[in-house]
């Protein structure tokens, strides 16, 4: 019996050893060690779990770790009130967080406890993160007052990215937060109300190694702050900034040479010097978006320089055969074109020069008159088209649209949305070509507004199909047309209307007279 007892107390001894393990490690807040139970004595000498017992207190502290990481920020919060030791295992993950993002968390405007206040945001930072790397506030800034980036400051000084678009900012902490952050990469600034070029001014001088900077719609910027740029910039996004000037553009070519893309969408003030302060001095420039550009198509004679250039959009400018002659000249490495809405200019044979550009991949002729099946056929046949967007062309039928579909095998998108002229010959010529080809690329047909039967549609294998009409009516060259120049539509309606409300119901509508409501005719 004696014995008996003995190795039951032997096993139970083994059995409290291999899964009562404990682990001491440091609190975030205070330093203090703290000793984390990996599990709690079992209840038997076999080591089976009793009535009740939870079986995630048998995994090891390193599989909890990669369970907690998983969790959004909430969740991780409340996981701390459930027990000490999940408590300290939550706390832990913080040490190793290296982005934090909070567009995952529903905040609402109405109510004050659900929204992000700068005490929550101490509270969450003060869990010790020194790993932090990446920061996005742009989702839930609208309740944090202008001094929220102080709090940053203290806490996250190894951040390399930060968003804090659409919040409201001050000097002073902009001023505190640049110094303290000095190691800044990435800055996303965009819809800044308050921002001006001081604040910018504050950030470039003491974050020399930004290569990011997005400054898009912060009408108050003009450029004059560039001149602290340093000159590891990359990417400048300045959609938008209707104050910018040519000579902000030319602080950014002098400050940064190695520039490889520039974003000039909307910036209303700029002029042909800026265009030729582009092309001079920013030779290694790989990304240049000039939308909305004012100036006259002259200007952009000089683009076809930029030797280097890949993606290009000069969509609603005045663009014309001569700009696109120089583009296929000298442009040779170009992949991604956008001249949408850029009818002044524009005509068949100027178009067909796109045919030179071997490497064009993707391709916006949207809105334009001159875009035939013949031009549409040229592309096609180099056979390297996938992006291709057609919407509101009126000249254009299925033999252009069928030139795409059969001699692009790399197609993923087709956009004809408002052309009546394409019926279902496309959709099931699409379906056929993937058939045949057995591509395991997905291509997505966009049809909205066309006389393909949306009966007829649904999804084949690789082909989706979108009814979704993304053509914008005031953009259309034929829109005057469709408006004054096509009665039909007006003809018709008033015929069904009198065939439905009778005779009377014209001249009741007309005399506004409500005693006549008793003469007219339902149906």
């Amino acid at each position: 019996m004696a014995k008996t007892y003995k190795d039951m107390k032997d096993m139970k001894e083994r059995c409290y050893k291999e899964f009562q393990m404990c682990e001491t490690v440091k609190g975030s807040d205070t330093g203090e060690e703290i000793t984390i139970s990996h599990y709690s004595p079992v209840g038997d000498a076999t080591g089976a779990l009793q009535m009740g017992e939870c079986h995630i207190e048998r995994l090891p502290t390193e599989v909890m770790l990669k369970v907690l990481q998983n969790l959004d920020i909430k969740e991780r919060v409340k996981v701390e009130r459930v027990c000490r030791r999940w408590c300290c295992l939550s706390r832990l993950t913080w040490l190793t967080l290296l982005a934090l993002d909070f567009s995952s968390m529903s905040f609402s405007l109405d109510d004050r406890r659900s929204q992000l206040t700068d005490s929550i945001l101490r509270q969450l930072l003060a869990r010790g993160c020194p790993a932090l790397r990446r920061l996005d506030l742009s989702t839930a800034g609208y309740a944090l007052s202008p001094r929220a980036l102080e709090i940053v400051a203290v806490y996250c000084k190894n951040l390399v990215e930060i968003n804090v678009s659409r919040m409201r900012l001050c000097q002073s902490s902009v001023q505190v937060f640049s110094k303290a952050c000095s190691g800044l990469q990435v800055v996303r600034m965009n819809s800044c109300y308050d921002v001006t070029d001081k604040f910018v001014w504050s950030i470039l001088k003491n974050c020399k190694g930004i290569t990011h900077l997005d400054l898009s719609a912060n009408n108050r910027i003009t450029g004059k702050s560039f001149f602290q740029m340093g000159p590891k910039l990359t990417c400048a996004v300045l959609n938008g900034c209707s104050k910018l000037t040519a000579a902000g553009v030319q602080l950014i070519a002098d400050r940064s040479p190695l520039l490889k893309e520039i974003f000039l969408n909307g910036c209303s003030s700029l002029n042909d010097r800026s265009i030729y302060i582009i092309v001079n001095s920013l030779q290694c420039l790989q990304t240049l978006c000039l939308s909305s550009y004012r100036g006259e198509g002259m200007d952009l004679l000089g683009l076809g320089q930029l030797k280097q250039l890949r993606h290009l959009d000069l969509s609603h400018t005045d663009a014309d055969d001569d700009v696109l002659a120089c583009l296929a000249d000298g442009c040779k490495q170009l992949q991604h074109l956008d001249i949408s809405a850029c009818e002044r200019g524009l005509t068949e044979h100027g178009l067909s020069h796109l045919s030179r550009l071997a490497h064009l991949s993707t391709v916006s002729l949207s809105y334009l008159s001159s875009v035939t099946d013949d031009v549409v056929a040229s592309l096609a046949y180099q056979g390297h088209l996938r992006v291709v967007e057609l919407r509101g062309c009126p000249a254009l039928t299925n033999k252009g649209v069928l030139a795409v579909v059969e001699h692009c095998s790399r197609l993923q998108s087709l956009d004809v949305s408002g052309n009546l002229e394409i019926s279902n010959i496309v959709l099931h010529s699409l379906i056929r070509s993937s058939w045949q080809r057995e591509s395991v690329n997905k291509v997505v047909l966009i049809a909205g507004q066309t006389s393909i039967d949306p009966i007829a549609v649904c999804n084949h294998g690789n082909v989706t199909v979108s009814m979704v009409n993304c053509c914008v009516f005031h953009y259309r060259p034929d829109r005057h047309l469709l408006i004054s120049g096509d009665l039909s539509f007006e003809e018709e309606f008033d015929d069904e209307e009198n065939e439905h409300f009778g005779v009377d119901a014209e001249d009741f509508l007309q005399a506004d007279d409500p005693f006549l409501e008793y003469d007219m005719q339902l149906s």
